[in-house]
């Protein structure tokens, strides 16, 4: 069988969010929609064709059941993404951050250990191509205050309501 990226458009309560999906598990989640899927997608998947699927995926159904309320479905869903040796300790200290709790940058630099690198977890919060299924909105600064969020800070407000996070 030949390789083909599967994207799945979503209707969510923050709007139209658009999951790309290898053989090997979910690889790219986009708000607003795809725009351009190949660019969306980067060089890793240049070339290969990108299909829609007629059947819910295991991945959009557990999205579903996140914006139903049902927080932790997004805890066992399989991913394909590839980074650096730090990015991928980083992504792994963020998917395990319960719903409704959050990290310091500075706490994920010390789970990873590098206590001194806060700004490296920011840049590596920010090439995460999967958000939400690696919920990098749960990292805030060490001050309390939320940082940023690419996809824009009301979303990351939205996010950490909804998960229970009690923002002041």
């Amino acid at each position: 069988m030949a390789l083909a990226i599967v994207e799945e458009r979503l209707e969510t309560p923050i709007g139209a969010v658009s999951v790309f999906t290898s053989p090997k598990g979910v690889c790219r989640i986009t708000f607003g929609g795809s725009g351009d899927a190949g660019e969306t997608l980067g060089q890793r998947f240049a070339g290969v064709p990108i299909v829609r699927r007629p059947v819910r995926s295991e991945a959009a159904q557990a999205l579903d059941r996140y914006f139903g309320g049902d927080l932790h479905s997004l805890d066992d869903v399989t991913v394909d993404v590839i980074g650096t040796v730090f990015q991928q300790h980083v992504w792994q200290v963020l998917r395990s951050i319960a719903p409704g709790h959050t990290f310091s940058y500075g706490d994920v630099a010390s789970k990873v250990g590098q206590p001194r690198g806060f700004r490296a977890v920011g840049m590596a919060n920010r090439s995460n191509p999967v958000p939400l299924v690696i919920p990098c909105h749960r990292v805030i600064a060490s001050d309390g205050s939320l940082g940023g969020y690419s996809p824009g800070v009301d979303l990351k407000v939205w996010l950490l309501r909804h998960e229970g996070y009690l923002l002041t």
